[in-house]
C-alpha cells in the first residue's frame, strides 16, 4: 500500500512540474539567456594540497531559461599546462604561472599572474563570463579555532554519536607554506588527538571528565621562525543518560486483578559505563509520583499494585543532572477485573445443540472473555465421551492442557485454543478451565455436545505441495506456502491443518482461508509464520468444502534463507524448488503446452546453441530437490532404458535428475520433441539443466485411415427439460489461450479458457459448447453428464488405425496429426457468424480421445486428470481419471471403441465396460493377468466400478426398476424381451451392446448365483472358483437363447454374444442382435 502512495505521489509531483514548465512556457516563449553568474570571479589556489582543486559553480539568468548548459574556454589555450578544467567546472592546480622580471640588480624575478577562464552560455554564446584564477605558493599568516570552548560527549562504542572532529582555519585559505599543523594537550589524561594524515583535521577521543587546553602549531617556515598558534578550551562531559527499566518479576506480572495484592519489582539499569552514574532519580505511577519509603534516589522499586482500580498503568523513572532530564517508562500493566464468565466458540461447525464432525476431523474451539476480565494463561478443557443418550460417560475423562495462541502480525491468523483429534465416533462433551496464575479455577462456562461420524471419504486436492513463497513484492520474508492441483470448480474454503510433532496431537494447529484471507492468494495458501516457519521440519494436510482430509505431506528444512530465490515464482505458480517428479512435470508440461518466455531463463536456440538446439526454444533453470528419487520411488514410473536412458553413466549426480527428468516427460508432459542437458549436479539437490522444444504447431495434418463402419449402439439417451447455458467453467479465473493442447490443459487446471479469436482453440470451444448444449441436461446426475458425454465420444469418433500404422521420418512425425489432438475427435460446420451449425464424425486415437474428454469433463466442473500406461507390447496408452464422491474413476474412451469384423467390413461398438471403473477392473493393474503398465502416482483411486453405463433405468415393472445391470432373471427377461428384441426393425437390422451381471452378492435370488447353485459346478467348485474359470458364461448364454426361444409370436431376432468384455471380473457381455434371414 506504501508503494503504491509513493508512486502516486511521484505521478502528481511530475504533473505539477509539467503544469509549471507549461504554464511558464505561455508566459515568456522561448526564454534566452541574458547573463552568467558565479560566487566568485576571483579565485585564489595552490598547486598541491587541499587548495590545489575549486568547483565553479555557475549559473544562467533568467532561471526558467531554455537551455540552461554552459561551457568553458581558455582565454590562452597554453594556461592548459597550469590549470585544467572539466565540462563541470572543476579546477586542478597544476603549476604557478610566473611573469619573469628583473630587478635593478639584474636579478630574475618571478611574479604570479592571473590565468582567465571563460564561462560562455550554449544557448547563446555571446553571453559569457570572464573570472581569473591566481596559482601561487603563499604562507599561513594566521591560524585559530572556530570556537573558543568547545564540549566533547563522553560516549563509548553503544552510542550513536561518534568522536568529534575539529578543523581549525588557516588564513588565507589557499596557503599551503606552513599548513602542516601539530596539537599539544595541556592535560594529557583527559583526552587524546589523532591526527589526519594531511594535518587539516584531527579526532578528539575522550578519556575521563574534566577539561584541558589544546593548542595547534603551525610548522616554522624558516629556522628562526615561530610557529603560528592558537588555543581552545575542551570540556569532556558526561554522555546522555542511557537508562532503562527492567522488569524484574515475570513478565506475566504485568497482567493482575483488580483488589490482589500483586508487587512487580522494576531496576534501573545504567546502559552505558560513561553514563552519569549518579542522576537524580524520581519513580512515578502513570503521572503520579511513588511516595513510599525508599523509592526516591534507588535503582530498585518494588510496587504493589493492590489499590490500584481497572485500567493501564506505567512505571516512570525521571532522571537528571545537572545538563539534563529524562523520562523513562516500563511496558505496560495492565489491572484486570477478576475472570468470572467465558464462552466457548466452535470453529468450522454449524451452532445448535449438538456439533456434528466426522471421524478425524480437528475439534478447533476458541474461548473468549470479556475484554475487561483477566486473561488466562491456558486452558483445562475436559473431554469425555458418553453413550448415545447423553447421561452415561464411557471411559475415563481426557484432560489436554493447551496455552494461549497468539494473532500471527502478517496472516491475523486467529489460531485455535484447542485442536484436538476426533479419533473415533461417538458424543463427547467438552468444556474448560481457565489458568490463571498457574493453576486452574472454575468459572461459569457451557458444556459442549460434540457428535462424530463416520470419516469422510476421499479428496479432491491432489498433488499438494509445501514449499515456499515471498510474501512480498519485495521478496523480504519467504513464508511456507501450500499448493495443489487448481480444480474446475469454485472451492468455498480451505482447512489446513499443521503438525510439527509426530503423534502429539496437541501440537497440531489449524486455521482455514476464510480465517485469514490475506494468506490465500487464489493459487495456495501460506502458513502464518507464528504456526510454522521455513527453517523447520513440519507436516501439514488439506481439505475443501466437498470431501475429507488428504493425507499428511511433509515439509523438510533442507534450505538455508540465502536459497530461498528457489522459491521465486518464475511462470505463474511454478518456482525452481522441485518437491516430486509430478511437480517436475506439471512445470515441463506448462513450458510445452505454452512457451512462455521467461526473462532471463529462455531464448531462442541458434546454430551456435549445437544442432539438438537450434531453432527452439531452449530453457535454462538453476533448480534445487530435496526428492530422493530412490528404487522405491522409481517403481512407479516408466523404467529407464539403459542403452537410450543412462545419459551421465560416470556421474551420479547428473543421472539422478536426467532420470527424474525422463520419468516425468513420460508420465506428465505432453508428446513432443525435447533436448536435455544436465549441465551441473551436486549431491546437495542443485541442479543445472537447459532443455529445448520445437515452435508450437497451431495446426496439424489430417490422414486417411481405413475405412470404418459405427454400428448402430443401444446408448444412454436422457430427455431434459431446458439447455446448459452457463457453465462451472465460466466462474473461473480466465486464461488466454490459442492451441487446441492449451485449450484442455487449461480448463484442467482450473482456469475458464479465453481463446485468441479464430484459432483453434476457439474453434474446438465452441464445438465443445454446442456439444453440452445439446447432450447434457440441467436436471441429470454428474454421473449422467459423464455418461452423456462418453457415448457421444464414443459414438462420433472412429479409432484411426492408419495413425498406428504410421511410419515416421524426419519430416511427417505421428503426433503432427490431428488424430493426436482434439481436432481429431470435435470435427463441426459452421456459418458465416462463427456459430456451429452441425457434428461431423471424428477420427483420433487415444491421445485425442482422453484431451477432449478432458476439457468436457473440466467444463463441467469435474476434477479430472490424464494417466499414461503402457501395455505388453511396449505401446503407450493414455486415459482419464474423473473424480466423483471423492475417489477417481478411469474413464477410457478409446478402449470403449471396440471391433468387430465381419467379413471385409469393420464395425465399431461401444462398451461401457471403461465408464468410472476401476484400472484393476479396466485393465487388470495388480493382477498376474494386467494388460498395461500405468505410471505416476494417483492418491484416492476408487475400489469399485459404478456400472454407470448400464444402470440407467430401461424400464419399471411394479415397484421394480430394471436396468442393463443384472441382478435376476426377471431383469434379464426383461431387458431382452421388452427392451433389445424391439430395438431391431428394419431401419435397424443389427444391434450391438453390452450389458453386465452382478456377481457381487452370493445370495439366492442374485441370477448368476442361482445358475452356480442350479449347475452340477456346485459340488466341485466355490462360487469363486466357478466364475474364476469362467463357467458361469456359457450357461449365461443359455438362458439368453432359452429366454429368446420364449417369445412369442416368435420373433425371427437372433442373439449373440460376441465377445467377453472383462478382466478383473468376467460380468460383461457385448451382444449382436440381428435378423435371421
Amino acid at each position: 500500500m506504501k508503494k503504491k502512495v509513493f508512486l502516486t505521489l511521484i505521478v502528481v509531483l511530475i504533473m505539477a512540474v509539467s503544469c509549471a514548465v507549461i504554464l511558464s512556457g505561455c508566459n515568456n516563449g522561448n526564454n534566452e539567456v541574458t547573463d552568467i553568474r558565479v560566487e566568485d570571479t576571483e579565485i585564489f589556489m595552490a598547486p598541491r594540497g587541499e587548495p590545489s582543486t575549486y568547483k565553479i559553480n555557475a549559473y544562467v539568468l533568467p532561471t526558467n531559461a531554455k537551455n540552461q548548459n554552459v561551457y568553458f574556454r581558455y582565454d590562452d589555450d597554453k594556461d592548459r599546462e597550469f590549470i585544467s578544467i572539466d565540462s563541470n567546472g572543476l579546477v586542478k592546480a597544476r603549476a604557478v604561472k610566473n611573469e619573469i622580471t628583473y630587478n635593478e640588480y639584474d636579478e630574475e624575478v618571478k611574479t604570479p599572474i592571473p590565468i582567465y577562464i571563460f564561462i560562455h552560455s550554449r544557448d547563446n554564446p555571446r553571453i559569457s563570463l570572464k573570472i581569473s584564477i591566481l596559482v601561487e605558493e603563499v604562507a599561513v599568516t594566521r591560524v585559530y579555532f572556530p570556537q573558543s570552548e568547545n564540549k566533547v560527549f563522553f560516549e563509548d562504542e553503544t552510542t550513536l554519536i561518534r568522536p568529534q572532529t575539529i578543523k581549525p582555519i588557516v588564513e588565507p585559505a589557499h596557503a599551503i607554506i606552513g599548513r602542516e599543523l601539530s596539537y599539544t594537550i595541556a592535560e594529557t589524561d583527559v583526552l587524546s588527538i589523532e591526527t589526519s594524515p594531511d594535518s587539516t583535521t584531527a579526532t578528539i577521543i575522550p578519556k575521563k571528565i574534566g577539561a584541558t587546553v589544546v593548542t595547534v602549531n603551525t610548522r616554522p617556515i624558516g629556522a628562526f621562525d615561530e610557529p603560528l598558534r592558537a588555543h581552545a578550551v575542551f570540556q569532556v562531559v558526561y554522555a546522555a543518560l542511557h537508562y532503562s527499566i527492567k522488569l524484574d518479576s515475570p513478565i506475566s506480572a504485568l497482567n493482575q486483578i483488580q483488589g490482589e495484592s500483586a508487587k512487580i519489582a522494576f531496576s534501573l539499569v545504567q546502559d552505558s559505563p560513561k553514563s552519569d552514574p549518579n542522576p537524580e532519580i524520581s519513580w512515578y505511577i502513570n503521572d503520579t509520583p511513588i511516595n513510599q519509603e525508599g523509592a526516591r534516589n534507588t535503582v530498585k522499586l518494588i510496587y504493589d499494585v493492590k489499590n490500584l482500580p481497572q485500567g493501564e498503568y506505567r512505571v516512570k523513572v525521571v532522571l537528571s543532572n545537572v545538563s539534563e532530564e529524562k523520562i523513562i517508562e516500563s511496558d505496560l500493566i495492565r489491572i484486570y477485573q477478576p475472570l468470572r464468565q467465558m464462552r466457548l466458540n466452535v470453529l468450522d461447525a454449524a451452532s445448535g445443540l449438538t456439533y456434528n464432525f466426522a471421524k478425524g476431523d480437528i475439534l478447533r474451539i476458541n474461548a473468549t472473555k470479556s475484554n475487561a476480565e483477566f486473561p488466562p494463561e491456558g486452558y483445562q478443557w475436559s473431554i469425555a465421551k458418553y453413550d448415545a443418550t447423553g447421561q452415561t460417560q464411557i471411559g475415563n475423562t481426557e484432560y489436554v492442557q493447551t496455552g494461549i495462541k497468539a494473532v500471527d502480525e502478517i496472516g491475523g491468523a486467529q489460531v485455535a485454543d484447542l485442536n484436538y483429534v476426533l479419533r473415533e465416533e461417538g458424543l463427547y462433551k467438552v468444556t474448560v478451565r481457565p489458568i490463571i496464575k498457574g493453576a486452574p479455577r472454575s468459572v461459569n462456562v457451557e458444556t459442549l455436545n460434540i457428535n462424530v461420524s463416520g470419516e469422510n471419504a476421499g479428496n479432491d486436492l491432489r498433488n499438494v505441495l509445501v514449499e515456499g513463497k515471498p510474501f512480498d513484492e519485495e521478496k523480504t520474508e519467504y513464508m511456507p506456502y501450500i499448493t495443489w492441483n487448481r480444480l474446475p470448480y469454485e472451492t468455498g474454503n480451505i482447512y489446513v491443518e499443521v503438525k510439527k510433532q509426530a503423534g502429539a496431537d496437541y501440537s497440531i494447529q489449524s486455521f482455514k482461508t476464510l480465517d485469514i484471507p490475506s494468506m490465500y492468494d487464489r493459487q495456495g495458501i501460506f502458513i502464518p509464520s507464528d504456526i510454522a516457519s521455513l527453517d523447520e521440519d513440519f507436516s501439514v494436510r488439506i481439505k475443501g468444502d466437498r470431501f475429507g482430509w488428504t493425507p499428511w505431506h511433509d515439509y523438510n528444512a533442507k534450505l538455508n534463507e540465502s536459497k530461498y530465490t528457489y522459491f521465486d515464482p518464475i511462470w505463474l505458480n511454478h518456482n525452481r524448488y522441485i518437491s516430486n517428479i509430478e511437480d517436475l512435470g506439471m512445470l515441463l508440461n506448462e513450458l510445452v503446452i505454452f512457451r512462455p518466455e521467461i526473462e532471463g531463463m529462455s531464448k531462442m536456440g541458434t546454430a551456435e546453441d549445437g544442432e539438438q538446439y537450434n531453432g527452439k526454444l531452449i530453457y535454462r533453470f538453476e533448480l534445487f530437490s530435496p526428492y530422493d528419487f530412490n528404487a522405491e520411488e522409481q517403481a512407479s514410473y516408466a523404467p529407464l532404458h539403459p542403452e537410450t536412458d543412462i545419459l551421465y553413466p560416470n556421474d551420479p549426480n547428473r543421472q539422478r535428475f536426467a532420470a527424474m527428468m525422463i520419468a516425468a516427460l513420460r508420465t506428465y508432459v505432453e508428446t513432443t520433441d525435447v533436448a536435455l542437458t544436465v549441465e551441473s549436479a551436486n549431491q546437495n539437490g542443485e541442479y543445472r539443466v537447459s532443455f529445448a522444444f520445437p515452435a508450437l504447431m497451431e495446426s496439424f495434418k489430417t490422414k486417411e485411415s481405413t475405412g470404418t463402419v459405427k454400428a448402430e449402439n443401444d446408448l444412454f439417451a436422457k430427455e431434459g427439460t431446458g439447455v446448459i447455458e452457463t457453465l462451472p467453467i465460466d466462474l473461473l479465473e480466465g486464461r488466454i489461450v490459442e492451441t487446441t493442447d492449451q485449450l484442455f490443459y487449461a480448463a484442467m487446471l482450473g482456469y475458464r479458457p479465453l481463446p485468441v479469436e479464430n484459432s483453434p482453440a476457439d474453434e474446438a470451444y465452441k464445438i465443445a459448447r454446442y456439444v453440452i448444449r445439446n447432450v447434457v441436461k440441467p436436471n441429470m446426475t454428474t454421473e449422467e453428464k459423464i455418461l452423456a458425454i462418453y457415448d457421444f465420444i464414443s459414438k462420433n469418433t472412429f479409432y484411426d488405425y492408419g495413425l498406428v500404422e504410421h511410419i515416421d521420418t524426419p519430416d511427417d512425425q505421428v503426433f503432427d496429426y490431428d488424430g493426436f489432438h482434439i481436432e481429431g475427435v470435435l470435427k463441426a460446420s459452421f456459418d458465416m457468424d462463427g456459430e456451429v451449425t452441425g457434428i461431423f464424425p471424428g477420427k483420433a486415437v487415444c491421445d485425442g480421445i482422453a484431451k477432449t474428454m478432458s476439457l468436457f469433463l473440466s467444463m463441467l466442473g469435474i476434477s479430472n486428470t490424464r494417466q499414461v500406461g503402457v501395455d505388453s507390447m511396449g505401446v503407450a496408452h493414455v486415459w482419464n481419471l474423473a473424480l466423483l464422491n471423492g475417489k477417481y474413476y478411469v474413464i477410457d474412451g478409446t478402449w470403449a471403441l471396440r471391433e468387430l469384423n465381419e467379413g471385409a467390413t469393420r464395425y465399431e461398438f461401444i462398451s461401457h465396460k471403461f465408464l468410472l471403473t476401476t484400472d484393476k477392473e479396466a485393465y487388470g493393474v495388480g493382477t498376474s493377468d494386467a494388460k498395461l503398465s500405468q505410471y505416476g502416482k494417483f492418491e484416492y483411486k476408487a475400489e469399485a466400478p459404478l456400472y454407470t453405463g448400464y444402470k440407467y433405468a430401461i424400464g419399471i415393472v411394479g415397484e421394480k426398476i430394471y436396468d442393463k445391470f443384472v441382478d435376476t432373471e426377471a431383469e434379464l427377461e426383461y431387458l431382452i424381451k421388452n427392451y433389445l428384441v424391439p430395438k431391431v426393425d428394419a431401419s435397424t437390422p443389427m444391434l450391438l451392446c453390452d450389458i453386465a451381471f452382478n456377481l457381487s452378492y452370493p445370495v439366492e435370488g442374485n441370477f448368476v448365483y442361482d445358475l452356480y447353485l442350479e449347475s452340477s459346478y456346485a459340488n466341485t467348485l466355490t462360487y469363486s472358483e466357478y466364475l474364476k474359470e469362467n463357467r458361469h458364461q456359457a450357461e449365461i448364454v443359455s438362458k439368453i437363447a432359452s429366454i429368446l426361444s420364449e417369445i412369442e409370436p416368435a420373433t425371427t431376432v437372433q442373439i449373440q454374444v460376441i465377445t467377453v468384455l472383462s478382466v478383473e471380473k468376467n460380468n460383461v457381455l457385448a451382444l449382436k442382435l440381428y435378423h435371421q434371414e
